[in-house]
C-alpha cells in the first residue's frame, strides 16, 4: 500500500514538471516572437526619428551646389562642411535608400538650419532649387555686364560672351553685338543657378519687352527714335549728370543736336571709348581717340549704350524738354549741375569759367 502511494506521487511530480517546462517554452517562444516584431518597429521608429530630426548644426542658411559632374560623395562633403552633419553615416544610408546619387540634378539648393534629413533629400532629389538674385545697376561695359550676370551662376563668362557676340543671335532679338546691351535693364533679377546663357538672355528680354509698352514706343516714334536709340541717349544723359531733374533738359539738348546734324560731343562717350571713367578733365588728346563711341569724331549716336541706363532716365528721354539749347557745360562750383547755352559764344564763356575752376583746383 505504501509503495503504490509513493509511485503515484512521483508520477504527479513528473507531470507537473512537464507542464512547467511547457509553459516556460511557450513564454520563451512568445518573447522571441515579440522581440522579432518589436525590433523592426524599434528600428523603423529610430530611423523615422533620425530622418525627421535636424540633420546638421548650422545656424544660418547655406547652399549646396550641384554640377553635372557632382557625385553623392561631393554632396555629402559639402553638407559636412556647410552644415556639420550630426550623423554622416545615417545620412549616407538614407541617401542611398533615396537613390540620391542617381537623382541628382544640377542646381543651387538652399539648406535651412533646422532642415531634417528627409527634407534635404527631397529638396535634392526633386530639384527644388533656390533662385539666384543679381542686379545690373551701375554697369558700363560688356565685361561688367557679363561678370555681373555670370558671377553667381554656373555658366562660364566666355559662354555668355560668345553668345552676345553672335550676330545671328543678336539679330534674332532685334539687336547687334553693340546694341544688345540695350536689352538689359538695371533691375534685380532672380534666375536658377544652372540657367543656360540663351535662356538667361531670353528671360531678361521679357523685362525689356514689359518696359517697352505701346505708349512708350509711341513716344519714341514721336521723337523719331527707336527703343535702342532711346537707351543710348539715356546712357549718355546718365553719365553726364547725377541730377535727375536735369535729365529731360539734357536729353532735349542731345535730341536737338541730332536733328541739326551736329556732332554730339559728349564727354562721357570719350571716357567710354578710352575705357577710363576716372578722367576728370577731357583734353584735346583724348578727343582724338579712334572709336565708334567717340562722339567728337563720329556723327550720330554711338553703336550702343555707354552704361545700362535706368528706366526712369529712359522715361526722361521719352519726355525730353523742348527747348533751344545746343550746348552744356559743368558748373564751376562742381555741384554736378550744368549751364546750358543757345549759342557757341555763350557756351565758350561757360566753358571758360569751368576751365578756370579746374585750374584753380589743380585738376589736369
Amino acid at each position: 500500500m505504501v509503495q503504490k502511494k509513493r509511485k503515484k506521487t512521483t508520477s504527479g511530480r513528473c507531470a507537473s514538471h512537464r507542464k512547467r517546462k511547457s509553459r516556460t517554452r511557450r513564454r520563451a517562444f512568445i518573447l522571441w516572437v515579440t522581440a522579432l516584431l518589436l525590433i523592426p518597429i524599434a528600428l523603423v521608429s529610430l530611423g523615422a526619428y533620425l530622418l525627421l530630426s535636424p540633420a546638421g548644426n548650422a545656424r544660418e542658411n547655406t547652399y549646396i551646389y550641384v554640377r553635372p559632374t557632382t557625385t553623392l560623395t561631393d554632396v555629402e562633403r559639402q553638407l559636412q562642411q556647410n552644415t556639420r552633419l550630426r550623423r554622416p553615416s545615417f545620412f549616407h544610408l538614407a541617401a542611398r535608400y533615396y537613390k540620391l546619387g542617381e537623382k541628382l540634378r544640377p542646381g543651387r539648393y538652399g539648406i535651412a538650419p533646422r532642415m531634417n534629413t528627409k527634407q534635404i533629400l527631397e529638396t535634392l532629389t526633386h530639384g527644388k532649387q533656390s533662385a539666384v538674385r543679381f542686379h545690373l545697376r551701375h554697369v558700363r561695359t560688356q565685361e561688367d555686364l557679363i561678370g555681373r550676370m555670370t558671377g553667381k551662376l554656373m555658366m562660364k563668362p566666355e559662354e555668355l560672351s560668345s553668345l552676345l557676340a553672335d550676330s545671328a543671335f543678336c539679330d534674332s532679338l532685334g539687336f547687334d553685338p553693340h546694341s544688345i546691351r540695350s536689352l538689359f535693364l538695371p533691375e534685380t533679377y532672380e534666375v536658377d543657378w544652372d540657367i543656360k546663357p540663351k535662356d538667361l538672355v531670353l528671360r531678361l528680354k521679357r523685362y525689356y519687352d514689359r518696359y517697352w509698352t505701346a505708349e512708350r514706343r509711341s513716344l519714341a516714334d514721336s521723337l523719331g527714335l527707336t527703343p535702342i536709340q532711346v537707351s543710348v541717349i539715356a546712357s549718355i544723359v546718365e553719365e553726364e549728370s547725377g541730377k535727375a531733374d536735369e535729365y529731360p533738359q539734357i536729353a532735349g539738348l542731345y535730341i536737338r543736336r541730332l536733328r541739326e546734324g551736329m556732332l554730339l560731343q559728349a564727354d562721357p562717350t570719350v571716357k567710354f571709348a578710352m575705357g577710363d571713367f576716372s578722367i576728370r578733365r577731357i583734353l584735346h588728346v583724348h578727343l582724338q581717340t579712334d572709336s565708334p563711341y567717340n562722339t567728337y569724331k563720329n556723327k550720330g549716336l554711338p553703336p550702343g549704350p555707354i552704361r545700362l541706363p535706368h528706366t526712369s532716365t529712359m522715361d526722361s528721354v521719352l519726355r525730353a524738354d523742348r527747348h533751344g539749347y545746343l550746348y552744356m557745360c559743368a558748373k564751376e562750383d562742381f555741384s554736378g549741375r550744368h549751364r546750358f547755352a543757345h549759342t557757341y559764344a555763350e557756351h565758350q564763356r561757360n566753358a571758360a569759367l569751368y576751365r578756370k575752376a579746374l585750374d584753380e583746383r589743380g585738376i589736369k
